[in-house]
């Protein structure tokens, strides 16, 4: 058999296992195990992500800057189970505290052979990859610089620039996610806690009026301004912390 021949075989193999796995998925139980540990707007976000991975029908390339670490149904060990269980690929997460990169590894270490672990400032990072790399990336997932609801625009400059930074290398089919946005008349409970003991020093009402305020409020609108991509409005609602995903340059 020649080469040529044994390379087709091989791809037409993968492609078998790939079809097979799709029609087989099913995201109510995927999800199952992460429902007590993720939000109702956490949710729906999932629902609407998750199936256009599986229809890339290929191994993944997601890049998450701000590792998550908290809890179990965070983005690190949500995609670590599909990247390890569903799709292939790898996840490259990127963090510049280590503590937290070493919680996420722990957290996720179920699926930690499809998880890159980075630390280092998002901007800087994002900078050094090789463009032919920021060109094969299927996903990026924007959520590292903390939002401060009574100062927004050092967390939303920051992911705007992430987003600048990987703009001339976005491939047609990206999907774009940016976490944590509150969307004109939303009120919102804003909790201070203490950095050694996290007990709480301060409440107060956030209102929003007539404004979005959170980490991508720069990048929402230069993409609807520009008619960059597809907004996906329909898991976006007042009331809660959204997540904006983006998909498909237009």
């Amino acid at each position: 058999m020649s080469v040529f021949l044994h390379s087709m075989i091989k791809d037409l193999n993968v492609n078998i296992q790939y079809e097979k796995k799709k029609m087989e998925f099913d995201i109510d139980i995927f999800l199952e195990r992460y429902l007590k540990e993720i939000d109702n707007a956490r949710q729906s976000f999932y629902k609407e992500l998750i199936p256009m991975l599986i229809e890339k029908n290929k191994p993944l390339t997601i890049v998450e800057t701000g590792t998550m670490w908290g809890y179990q149904g965070s983005f690190d060990t949500i995609i670590g189970d599909l990247l390890m269980n569903y799709t292939g690929g790898r996840l490259y997460t990127i963090d510049i505290d280590p503590i937290h990169i070493e919680l996420s590894k722990s957290l996720s270490k179920e699926f930690e052979s499809n998880i890159e672990y980075i630390i280092g400032d998002s901007i800087d990072v994002l900078m050094k990859f090789d463009k032919n790399f920021l060109r094969n990336v299927d996903m990026f997932y924007f959520d590292s610089f903390d939002i401060d609801l009574k100062n927004p625009s050092p967390s939303w400059n920051h992911h705007y620039m992430e987003f600048l930074t990987v703009l001339p290398f976005l491939n047609p089919a990206v999907i774009i996610a940016v976490d944590d946005n509150y969307i004109p008349g939303t009120d919102v409970e804003w909790v201070w806690r203490d950095n050694e003991t996290k007990e709480i020093t301060e409440v107060e009402i956030i209102r929003t009026g007539d404004k979005c305020i959170g980490k991508g409020t720069l990048i929402d609108k230069f993409i609807k301004t520009h008619n960059l991509m597809k907004v996906h409005e329909n898991i976006v609602h007042v009331g809660q912390n959204n997540v904006f995903l983006y998909s498909r340059l237009i």
